[in-house]
Parts: C-alpha cells; sequence; structure tokens
C-alpha cells in the first residue's frame, strides 16, 4: 500500500517536472478564435479578437504568464514552447488593449495596424513598450523576441521560431489554431515553416525560369539567423521543407544562383470581423499634426505681430512729422 503510494508521487513529480508549463487554455482559446480566412487577396488564419478577449481562459492564460516559475534547467523544448506561446499570446493582448487608435483627444476610431500601437512622449515603438509580465518581470515583445532569437547556453538557437513568433499581421506567419507544447514542438516548428512557406502571397514565391524567389521581408530583417554557421537563406529553406514538397530539390541545387526579393509586408491586423473597440471613426490628430498647427499658429502670430509693429511705427513717424509742422 505505502509502496504504491509512494511510487504514484514519484510518478506524478516526474511528469511535473517535465511538463512544467499548462497550455490547455491557450490552446483552448486558439482553437476557438483562430481560423482559416483570406484578408485583402492573402490566405491566412484570422484572428477573432473580439471573442478572445472575452474569453477568461484568455484572461487566465495571461496570469499564468505572468506567475510562471522559471529555472536555468529548461530544456530546448521547454524555453521555445513557453516563450513562442508567451510571445504570441501577448502579441493578441496588445490588439486587443490597444484595439482602439488613440490621439491627445483620446479615442479616434479601431486600430487598423500594430504599428499603430505607439507612445510620443517618450517616443515607443509597439515592440519596446510593456506587453506584459512574464514571470514575475515586466516584459516588451522585443525583450522576448530577443531571448528566443539568443537563448542562454546551453539552449540551441533556432531560426524556424520567425514562422511562429506572430506579429498580428496579415503578412506575419500564421498563427497556429493550437498551443505549442515540449511532447510537439519539433514538428510544429516545421509544420509552421512549410505553411509559411508554401504560402505564395507572403512566405515565398519560386520563378525557376528566372531562377529568382520572392521571400517574405522576415529574411531580410532578419538574415543573419537564417545564415547562422555559413548557410545561405535559400538552402536553409529548403532544409526544412518536407519531403515532398517540389520546391526542395531545386532550391538545393540551384541555391547559390538564385536571386532574391521580398514581398512588400501588409501591416493590417489579422482580424477577423471588427476589434473590440467601441470609439466612432474620426480623423485622429497625431502628434505631427500638432506640432505642424502649433508651427503654423506660431508663424501667423510673429507675422501678425511684425505688421502691427510696422503699421504702429509708421504712425508714429507720421505723428512725428506732423508735430513739426
Amino acid at each position: 500500500m505505502w509502496k504504491a503510494i509512494v511510487l504514484a508521487v514519484l510518478f506524478f513529480s516526474v511528469v511535473s517536472a517535465s511538463n512544467p508549463f499548462d497550455y490547455s487554455k491557450w490552446d483552448d482559446v486558439l482553437h476557438k478564435y483562430v481560423s482559416p480566412g483570406e484578408l485583402e487577396g492573402i490566405q491566412l488564419n484570422v484572428v477573432n479578437y473580439t471573442g478572445m478577449s472575452n474569453d477568461q481562459n484568455f484572461t487566465d492564460f495571461l496570469d499564468q504568464i505572468a506567475n510562471a516559475s522559471l529555472n536555468s534547467t529548461l530544456t530546448d523544448e521547454q524555453f521555445y514552447s513557453f516563450y513562442i506561446n508567451t510571445y504570441n499570446a501577448l502579441a493578441c493582448h496588445m490588439i486587443i488593449k490597444h484595439a482602439c487608435k488613440e490621439d491627445l483627444f483620446g479615442k479616434c476610431g479601431t486600430l487598423k495596424s500594430i504599428r499603430d500601437i505607439t507612445t510620443w512622449i517618450p517616443y515607443k515603438a509597439v515592440w519596446d513598450q510593456d506587453a506584459g509580465v512574464v514571470a514575475g518581470e515586466h516584459k516588451s515583445l522585443q525583450e522576448v523576441e530577443d531571448l528566443l532569437r539568443s537563448p542562454p547556453s546551453p539552449l540551441r538557437e533556432d531560426a524556424r521560431l520567425h514562422s511562429a513568433i506572430v506579429c498580428a499581421s496579415i503578412s506575419c506567419p500564421n498563427l497556429r489554431n493550437e498551443a505549442y507544447t515540449m511532447e510537439k514542438l519539433w514538428f510544429q516548428l516545421e509544420d509552421n515553416w512549410n505553411d509559411f512557406m508554401n504560402n505564395t502571397k507572403k512566405g515565398m514565391s519560386v520563378d525557376k525560369d528566372a531562377k529568382k524567389i520572392t521571400l517574405s521581408s522576415i529574411f531580410d530583417w532578419f538574415s543573419s539567423d537564417f545564415e547562422n554557421n555559413g548557410t545561405d537563406i535559400p538552402t536553409f529553406i529548403a532544409e526544412h521543407l518536407f519531403a515532398n514538397n517540389t520546391n526542395k530539390a531545386w532550391l538545393l541545387q540551384y541555391h547559390s544562383e538564385v536571386s532574391i526579393s521580398y514581398f512588400d509586408y501588409n501591416w493590417d491586423v489579422n482580424a477577423k470581423g471588427k476589434l473590440p473597440c467601441d470609439s466612432s471613426d474620426r480623423p485622429c490628430y497625431q502628434l505631427w499634426a500638432l506640432l505642424l498647427t502649433i508651427a503654423i499658429l506660431v508663424i501667423v502670430s510673429v507675422v501678425v505681430i511684425i505688421i502691427v509693429a510696422v503699421r504702429r511705427y509708421k504712425q508714429k513717424k507720421r505723428s512725428g512729422y506732423h508735430s513739426l509742422n
């Protein structure tokens, strides 16, 4: 009896140690609110941010991220699954939190792009703003991304993460409709990579006759991640394509001969339906517009002051002339 209890305790301890994070609530959210769709002629997974914002499981998962207890002994699978899920959840949270655009006078309509989420004094792009609490510390999206790109030793770097972390935009890789888990991580990364590279409108388009490929701008911005250890970008892409992909052998054969160009990046939000914003649309009065208005008012005021001063000077001069006569 006691032996059975001890064995049971040891078993559950091992399970707990090997699976320190529970992604079931985030998995449920993704299943419910991420689905295939099309926006501006591009096939992608669209996100129901309004539904997500009202789901208690989403709030609970953000709390799990905030209160997570991390240690220095995380495996590759634990590390990447935690921080990829964290990045994607925080990116969704930023869209929901800032669903309404704002100017100096309040709300001015529905957010169009994640890049519209900025602070002016001091200026901060969305990537550098506080996105949420991760394991007890306030983190920006940039800080989470930097950690994923350069994980602490002895964890290995894996550039496939760029097909998994999602910036809530049309041209981003698809937000997967399931959570990344340590048990399925490597398949999920490879699957997402192939999904992205098979999207000829935002991932990769191949013109074999011209020996030209058009890639996501992600390959331009983060080229050093893909060219690590002397591998060129076409080779890296090919190495992670599934064996039945018709571009795999061609890229490996002509990797040093192909020319590369990049798709224009569409930063519009990858939203299904309306964002959770209750503001009526009106022209947003941005800081540059205010500064321009102030500058114009200052110039007009200076011109008026000069005109008035000149007129008074002339009147005073006439008065002096008449007094002499």
